[in-house]
């Protein structure tokens, strides 16, 4: 009886530390995996500040290039006043000298 009591305090003690290693090898996974979680956090929380830094040079560059082509836009409207001007005037002209070969 004494040799199956220490037989079974022998199986439980293995069974115990066998518990303790798996434990602990749960632990240090649970651990690895923690830090691995913390990095891939690191890595999208700085891919979305570079994502957010490139969205905001994009849309200034996007209003630049908005203000430059309305700018441009207004420059060829009154380039294309000024040729109607001129061409009302050289037509008028024409019409004027057309009047005086007719008057001839």
């Amino acid at each position: 009886e004494l040799q199956d009591k220490s037989q079974e305090l022998r199986a439980s003690a293995t069974a115990r530390l066998q518990l303790e290693k798996s434990n602990s090898e749960a632990i240090a996974r649970a651990s690895a995996a923690e830090q691995t979680a913390a990095m891939r956090a690191q890595e999208i929380e700085t891919l979305r500040q570079r994502t957010e830094t490139l969205l905001g040079q994009k849309q200034s560059e996007l209003v630049q290039a908005e203000n430059a082509l309305r700018l441009k836009n207004t420059e060829t409207q009154h380039h294309a006043m000024a040729w109607r001007d001129k061409e009302a005037a050289y037509r008028k002209k024409l019409d004027d000298c057309r009047a005086q070969i007719a008057s001839l």
